[in-house]
Order: C-alpha cells, then sequence, then structure tokens
C-alpha cells in the first residue's frame, strides 16, 4: 500500500493517481489530505502536492490536474534516462517531471479534443500527435514513465515489493468481407466477371469459377486456419463484424445472408466477438444502434465490445456514443497511419471524459499494430513488417502489459496484393503465444 498525500483533491488527481499506481504498476493506494496523518504513517509515501514535506518522495505538481476547464496545450518537456517527458517541474522534485500530470495528458487524448488538421477520413493522424514530434509514439510511453516511479519508490524503499506485469498476445480479427468471391449477390458476381473479362484477366476468371465449383476453398475464408494458429489460446482471439448498409466504405456481406449469420453463431460459441462499427455509423449515430442490435439478434447475447471501421474515432463523440449504447470495451485506440501507443498504454484502462470531466465505466483496449497500416500506409515489405512488428511487441514485453494487433481475414489469405503476408502473421502470432507463455511460467 502506498500512501499519496495531496493538497487539493479532484476527479483529475483520482483518475491519474488510479491509471499511474493501480493500472499500471498494480500497487494499491490510499489518498490523504491530512499532512499530519502523512508525516507519521509508516508506509511507503509519495507527496504530490506544491510542497515538499520532511519524509516521503516528493512530486511536485503542475496545474493541469487541479483544472477543471479545457485549453490547448503543449506540453514542455525534459529529457530523462534518455526519454522525453511532459510537465517539468523544478529541481527539487524527485522526479524532473509531473509523472501523473504527464500521464493523464496521453491517457485522456487531451490533444484530440481541440483541433487539428485530420486526415482523407477526418481521423486524428499520428503526424498531429505530441507523441510522434518527441520521438515517443512507438514506446508505451506512460508505463515507462511508470517505471519511472516505481525506481524511486525502490530507492526510497528498499524492501518495497512491486509485481512483475506479464506479458500477454491478443489477436483481434476485423471481418469487413467474410469472403472474395462466394455468398455475394449474382448482380455483384456478374459486373465482376464482365470486368475481368474486358480485362482479359483469364487467370482470375478460373479461380473464381474454380471457387463457385468448389473446387478450392474462398481465398477470405482463413477461418479455420486463424482458429489453428490460436490453438489452446482461444481466449487471447477475438472477432468483430461489420453488419452496415452496403455504403461507400462500408461494403460487407449481408447481415442477412444465412452463411455469414452460420458464420458468426459458429465463432461465437467459442470466441468473443464484438461488432464492427461502420464508417457511415460514425457520420450518421442512428445507425450504430441499429448495428449493435443486428448483432445481438444474431448471437442472441449482449454486444459489449467493439472496433470501430477504418479505425473511425472522434473523442469523446465516439465513447459517448458507444456507453450510451451498452458498449463497456472499445479495441480501437490506435493510430491508422502508424503503429504505436497512441494512448501511450498496453493495458487497458478507463475512459476519462474530458468533456464531462467525469470517469467512465467505458474500458479502452489499446491497439499497437494493424496490417492495412504496415502494407498500405507504410508500404512495409512483409520482411520489413516482421522486423517492426517484433521491435515492437519487444517495448510491451519490456513492461509487462498486453500487445493487441489487428488482422483482416483477407489479409491472411497469401494471395494478391497480401501475397507474403501470412508468414507475417504467423511469425508475430507464434511469437506473441510464445512470449506468452514464457512469461506465464515466471
Amino acid at each position: 500500500m502506498i500512501l499519496v498525500y495531496t493538497d487539493q483533491y479532484t476527479t483529475r488527481l483520482h483518475y491519474s493517481l488510479q491509471l499511474v499506481l493501480e493500472t499500471v504498476l498494480q500497487i494499491p493506494y490510499r489518498l490523504t489530505m491530512d499532512g499530519e496523518e502523512f508525516a507519521t504513517s509508516d508506509l511507503p509515501k509519495i507527496s504530490y502536492s506544491a510542497e515538499k514535506h520532511e519524509s516521503g518522495i516528493f512530486i511536485r505538481t503542475c496545474p493541469l490536474l487541479a483544472q477543471t476547464s479545457m485549453r490547448p496545450i503543449i506540453p514542455e518537456t525534459v529529457q530523462y534516462d534518455g526519454i522525453a517527458c511532459f510537465f517539468p517541474v523544478s529541481e527539487d522534485s524527485d522526479l524532473p517531471f509531473d509523472v501523473f500530470a504527464a500521464a493523464f495528458f496521453v491517457a485522456t487524448r487531451y490533444e484530440e479534443y481541440f483541433p487539428y488538421e485530420s486526415d482523407q477520413h477526418q481521423r486524428f493522424p499520428s503526424s498531429a500527435s505530441i507523441l510522434t514530434k518527441t520521438g515517443i509514439a512507438q514506446k508505451p510511453i506512460v508505463h515507462i514513465w511508470a517505471n519511472m516511479l516505481a525506481a524511486v519508490l525502490r530507492k526510497y524503499y528498499p524492501k518495497i515489493q512491486l509485481p512483475k506485469i506479464p506479458f500477454q498476445f491478443e489477436l483481434t480479427i476485423d471481418v469487413d468481407h467474410a469472403w472474395a468471391y462466394r455468398n455475394k449477390p449474382f448482380w455483384q458476381q456478374a459486373g465482376s466477371l464482365l470486368r475481368l473479362l474486358s480485362r482479359l484477366q483469364v487467370n482470375e476468371i478460373r479461380k473464381r469459377i474454380a471457387v463457385h465449383s468448389g473446387k478450392r476453398p474462398d481465398p477470405f475464408d482463413t477461418f479455420s486456419f486463424i482458429k489453428k494458429s490460436m490453438k489452446k489460446h482461444e481466449q487471447s482471439l477475438r472477432f468483430f463484424f461489420l453488419l452496415a448498409d452496403r455504403d461507400k466504405y462500408d461494403r460487407n456481406i449481408s447481415y442477412r445472408h444465412p452463411a455469414l449469420i452460420h458464420l458468426i453463431r459458429q465463432l461465437v460459441q467459442k470466441y468473443p466477438v464484438g461488432i464492427h462499427p461502420s464508417y457511415s455509423s460514425s457520420l450518421n449515430p442512428e445507425k450504430l444502434e441499429t448495428e449493435i442490435q443486428r448483432l445481438h439478434s444474431i448471437t442472441d447475447k449482449p454486444v459489449t465490445a467493439s472496433r470501430q471501421h477504418f479505425l473511425m474515432l472522434k473523442i469523446p463523440q465516439t465513447y459517448q456514443r458507444l456507453k450510451e449504447l451498452g458498449i463497456r470495451h472499445d479495441y480501437t485506440m490506435g493510430f491508422a497511419d502508424l503503429p504505436g501507443f497512441r494512448a501511450g498504454m498496453c493495458v487497458p484502462f478507463p475512459f476519462f471524459d474530458l468533456e464531462k470531466n467525469e470517469l467512465t465505466a467505458l474500458i479502452i483496449h489499446p491497439l499497437h499494430l494493424m496490417d492495412v497500416t504496415m502494407k498500405n500506409y507504410l508500404r512495409f515489405s512483409p520482411k520489413h513488417a516482421t522486423r517492426e512488428s517484433l521491435q515492437l511487441m519487444h517495448e510491451v514485453k519490456a513492461v509487462g502489459g498486453t500487445f493487441c494487433c489487428l488482422w483482416h481475414n483477407e489479409s491472411i489469405s497469401d494471395e494478391g496484393e497480401w501475397s507474403g503476408w501470412q508468414a507475417v502473421f504467423s511469425e508475430i502470432v507464434k511469437t506473441g503465444i510464445s512470449w506468452q507463455d514464457e512469461s506465464s511460467r515466471h
């Protein structure tokens, strides 16, 4: 148990203490505003205040956590142990920066509440983030900062026992197109064949005929391969299904199709299945409730998990809508254009709504890596993608936490534009499971 003294309690401070001490370091704490209790306590102590006490660790405050209003902030930085740290404070502090304010700023996505230059889909790009500008977007920076505090705790209290956080691997699959050729409307199949004929793409025509005649499997039907890859680790695999009305960016097979319904009902018997809210639902919020209800009707189970199609995350509006409709776990928190740590985190953590200045029950599951990011945005070769993925996974292993990656069933097909990428998938999964098993043994 850590005793934390503060001279000014706020909701923001409560959230940040919980985030750094309990969620990241997994250390229980108790908060006091009683200076005498703090001075006489035998517990390991942290004074988070404007004035230094005679005993305990001293972290000098900056104004951020004492505020209730919001204004645009570009935090000053200081280098400590070779890492950029936000909100520097005076030299008498045991850390040269306000670790609780820094963690709060990053994890709440404070910078995303203010105008920014968005990408073509009106999303927050990695280039707009101070994390990218300071070179720490690809590090679990909140954990690194928290470990700096843990090092100070060990220095002051050598007998303190801090838990070692295990590494965990989580594979998530977005199902935008369950099949490449099968189970699509006749008009759609006929149109595709006519286009192929006009381009004299004979091999592609033969491939489609072979699939429809049952002579070869549909290339996007990789579900058996995915399940086999995660055998004995089923708890680390989950699926998200797109059940939208067909639109420019929502080109899924109809949610009414018996084959899709059968697939979902088959998977939900063994794996968590969540909703993949459509691109158009981010522009038309009424559609979100409809799509959630569609999945509920298919599975006959409450729909409590989601990931936005195209990672269409607008803070705080997206989270507010999800929370209102019963979603309790969201897996969207990642940059579409860059692997890494959009919120500086690699463990699930609660969403703090800065607009309402309140802690919510919605749990954010950080996303660290997406197949499309590597191939389409960064133009990585499979070999380069494998190397970068393992390096990112190592960052999580170093601090402890959950590495969460996003793949699409179609990108594992090893065909067409995804030729060579099945090997990337297999190496990531094999390494992730191996590290998780190794961590659990220790």
